[in-house]
């Protein structure tokens, strides 16, 4: 990810459907968001191993594949895509404290 002074609301670590979900959520309440997946795609281990899975345990979603959550979760992000910063292939490697509480 390229070292920008740009400070964000919220970062959110992680592209599966849990951080997806987050980001989305973080947008709708108008925060300015980033999303950081290591892999080169949204959709964490449920997109790159199992898109086939019937998946029953997620509330509100009573079964579906796991390619149709992230395809779900790809387009609710969609409606956000002001709010939040999406940066794939990317690695958090760690954090840093800096004045004010802020993490880097």
């Amino acid at each position: 990810m390229q070292s920008d002074e740009h400070l964000y609301d919220l970062t959110v670590v992680g592209g599966g459907p849990v951080g997806m979900f987050a980001a989305m959520y973080a947008g709708m309440r108008n925060l300015d968001t980033q999303l950081i997946e290591s892999l080169p795609e949204l959709g964490g281990q449920v997109e790159a191993l199992y898109p086939e899975k019937t998946i029953h345990d997620i509330a509100g979603f009573v079964s579906g594949k796991g390619s149709e959550l992230i395809a779900n979760l790809k387009q609710q992000l969609a409606e956000v895509q002001d709010q939040v910063s999406i940066h794939l292939s990317e690695e958090v490697i760690g954090l840093e404290k800096q004045a004010m509480g802020r993490l880097f």
